[in-house]
């Protein structure tokens, strides 16, 4: 389960076109967020304030379920991401359950395929200065 309190403080009331910020899991990064083998999270692009959910579990590629949850600028909000049932990973936004238009399915992920806490946020090109505040990042699991 992972579970973080983040605040985006952008340059306008959207991010821009060519922007792009991730919070949640993934395997080992790699420049492009589409070429990052598996992950689970939630993820705002483009002149736009939606937050969008996300899996890849190396079989599965998940893009783009709209959680009919928007971001504010300068606003904390808590994401969540229950991973207990790999075939059907859960979100939350403040406490609430994100019903997608699909359900999220990472449970072909290759065993020796972790995850590791990840937000990054990206630009392409443009002089905006955006910015994410983290206030909290918890990450619980079973116990072998």
């Amino acid at each position: 389960i992972f579970e973080a309190r983040v605040k985006l403080v952008l340059a306008g009331s959207t991010l821009s076109a060519d922007d792009r910020i991730v919070i949640g899991l993934a395997s080992a990064r790699a420049d492009s967020l589409d070429a990052i083998v598996d992950h689970v999270w939630f993820r705002m692009e483009g002149a736009n304030n939606n937050i969008f959910a996300e899996g890849d579990d190396g079989t599965t590629d998940n893009n783009d379920n709209d959680t009919s949850v928007d971001y504010a600028s300068g606003t904390y909000q808590v994401f969540k991401i229950d991973c207990s049932d790999l075939s059907d990973v859960r979100f939350y936004i403040d406490g609430v359950q994100c019903v997608l238009p699909e359900k999220i399915d990472v449970d072909q992920m290759a065993a020796g395929d972790l995850l590791q806490p990840y937000i990054e946020i990206q630009k392409d090109t443009g002089a905006e200065v955006h910015e994410v505040h983290i206030d909290y990042i918890s990450v619980l699991w079973d116990r072998s």
